[in-house]
């Protein structure tokens, strides 16, 4: 027996629609069927022929209202209209022409234009959209993604990353069968997920389930289980990865909500700058044997050297010896460096040096410094790279002149800045 067509609509898509009501008896079987009747409407063939294959406009226009079937009573009202579209919600434009569509729940969605599409194609992040900081710090992202499309995360993801998909809801179907999938790749029925699906070699990730969320990454595809963080692999450096449905996305049909999470696993870094011209830093001078203080800060100026007429062993010393100590919590250093004026003195001893480094509560990390006697100057950057943990206390000591009680030896030395770089937090 030939089934009879539907007469194709004199309207195909008007702009108001009418909700029902349908209570379906709670079987699988009435369920399936009544499924199964509505999602035939989506079909062309359901409708009669015309030139003008308006019976194409008529099943997408069922396409999308099976896509919304929703389990549950009463139907869903929509806030106030303004100008509307066919999905019933309102329109609002800015000032800057940018559009944006109010959801049901009263929320409001940016809606990209071409140009802007292709400026966040280009770009490494959505303009405007918030970032995970450095050293373990998260950011999330709702998402509601059409089963036929591509989300892009809105920013760069490196190795030893990790992406976490949770809240995840709605379900997808391939345009081939009347089958749905949930977004862990699992069955959809009757608004509830949990049967096992099968993998599909067809699709962008032939081991995953058929219609589970996948990972486009560096051109490589990987499996998003909702609940388990994804870790981003080797070899990865400022990516912009993509999701979508594990399926053929030009005949899926369907709708999913998520939240995606990402954190930023990569190393915080920090510098800091002490400007003596400006303040003592927190650092002390150092104290002979008698009592006499080895540096003096000056204000405006920085840390300088004291002249110490005898040292307690008949030595008169120009020295400039400083330190800071006790720093919580303890940190780990890459690079340090001083901004220094140094203008050498006479000596009776040629191995005195000067020593400008670190203590880490035991080990001495300490840099031996040039200039040596013989190389004076002003604004000279002393230091450089130095890899270090640990770390509780800065020094800075310098010989600048040396000779016999009560000789003085002369010469000056003053520091300016120190300027440090490490991982983890600023300990300043």
């Amino acid at each position: 027996m030939t089934r009879s067509k539907w007469p194709l609509p004199d309207v195909v898509d008007p702009l108001d629609s009418i909700c029902f009501q349908v209570k379906v008896p709670n079987n699988g079987y009435h369920i399936r069927a009544f499924l199964g009747a509505i999602y035939e409407l989506s079909k062309p063939y359901a409708w009669q022929n015309d030139s003008a294959h308006t019976a194409l406009l008529a099943g997408a226009v069922w396409s999308k209202i099976f896509d919304k079937l929703l389990p549950g009573c009463p139907c869903p009202t929509f806030p106030p209209s303004g100008i509307l579209e066919d999905l019933e919600m309102p329109l609002r434009v800015d000032c800057d022409c940018n559009v944006f569509v109010t959801c049901c729940d009263g929320t409001e969605k940016q809606l990209l234009t071409a140009e802007q599409v292709k400026a966040l194609l280009a770009g490494s992040s959505v303009v405007g959209a918030p970032q995970p900081k450095p050293g373990g710090g998260q950011q999330c992202y709702p998402v509601s993604l059409q089963a036929n499309q591509l989300w892009l995360l809105p920013t760069v993801v490196n190795t030893g990353d990790t992406i976490l998909i949770n809240n995840a809801e709605g379900a997808n179907n391939d345009g081939q069968a009347l089958s749905w999938q949930c977004p862990d790749g699992t069955r959809y029925f009757a608004g509830t997920c949990g049967l096992p699906v099968a993998s599909y070699g067809a699709d962008p990730l032939p081991t995953a389930n058929h219609g589970q969320l996948v990972l486009e990454l560096a051109g490589t595809f990987y499996a998003l289980t909702p609940g388990t963080p994804f870790t981003v692999p080797g070899g990865i450096a400022n990516q912009s990865p993509t999701i979508q449905a594990n399926l053929q996305l030009s005949t899926a049909s369907g709708q999913m909500s998520f939240n995606v999470c990402v954190t930023n696993n990569a190393t915080l870094t920090w510098t800091h700058t002490f400007d003596f011209t400006l303040s003592s830093g927190g650092f002390v001078p150092n104290l002979d044997g008698g009592g006499n203080a080895q540096a003096v800060w000056v204000p405006g100026a920085g840390w300088e050297q004291t002249f110490i007429p005898n040292d307690g062993a008949g030595i008169a010393e120009m020295r400039c010896r400083f330190h800071r100590t006790g720093i919580t919590p303890a940190f780990a250093v890459t690079a340090m460096t001083a901004l220094v004026n140094f203008h050498a003195g006479s000596t009776i001893d040629p191995t005195a040096g000067q020593d400008f480094g670190l203590f880490d509560g035991g080990a001495h990390f300490a840099y031996t410094m040039t200039p040596t006697y013989s190389s004076n100057g002003d604004n000279q950057i002393l230091g450089g790279p130095i890899a270090a943990s640990g770390i509780t206390q800065i020094f800075f000591d310098f010989y600048v002149g040396l000779a016999v009680t009560p000789t003085n030896p002369g010469g000056t030395c003053l520091v300016k800045s120190i300027t440090i770089s490490g991982t983890g937090t600023d300990p300043f």
